[in-house]
């Protein structure tokens, strides 16, 4: 029976997490090898020691190359953490690292009445070997937010000190926040 993620070829990898009550999600990677994610999987699931049974039960049964998501109990009251492996074909990523890349993240956010917003999801788009090209992308990406919402539309974008650039679409209902990352060796 093949496995589920698939051969590994041009694929890198990433672990997602989500902890839906603190509305938190974290990205990490990219990585190229499927075996590179198990450290990580295991420290963001530190938390739940019935997820971390879980996983290595997993791990010892079949192998990493089963593992896809979790969702996972933890110590707070009925309190549960989504952890996933997302796999990106991508070949010339792939073979450049551990060289610097960049990771186009796109979240969609709904507004809150302090000002605020509230993540409701966030996807890798895509990861690149050149900044310009991860830029070019977001700002296209943007673009086309921009052009869906019907209310109250505005844009900004900011670069924090590392130099990732965070582009915010914010309509009366929802925002969108496209952010390209840098990621340093690996």
């Amino acid at each position: 029976m093949p496995s589920p993620t698939g051969t590994p070829g041009d694929n890198i990898y990433y672990i997602k997490t989500h902890t839906p009550h603190i509305s938190d999600f974290r990205i990490d990677g990219p990585y190229n090898h499927l075996n590179q994610t198990i450290p990580v999987i295991r420290q963001r699931l530190a938390p739940s020691p019935n997820g971390l049974t879980q996983f290595n039960e997993l791990l010892i049964a079949h192998g990493i190359g089963y593992f896809t998501s979790l969702i996972v109990p933890l110590p707070l009251n009925g309190k549960v953490m989504h952890i996933s492996l997302e796999i990106e074909e991508n070949a010339n990523v792939k073979h450049s690292l551990p060289a610097p890349c960049w990771v186009v993240i796109v979240a969609n956010a709904e507004p809150i009445t302090n000002g605020g917003s509230r993540t409701k999801n966030l996807d890798i788009e895509k990861t690149y070997g050149s900044l310009g090209e991860a830029e070019r992308v977001a700002r296209s990406i943007a673009d086309r937010k921009m052009a869906s919402i019907v209310q109250g539309r505005r844009r900004a974008e900011k670069k924090d000190e590392e130099g990732n650039l965070m582009l915010m679409v914010i309509g009366s209902f929802e925002a969108w926040i496209v952010t390209v990352r840098y990621e340093g060796e690996r």
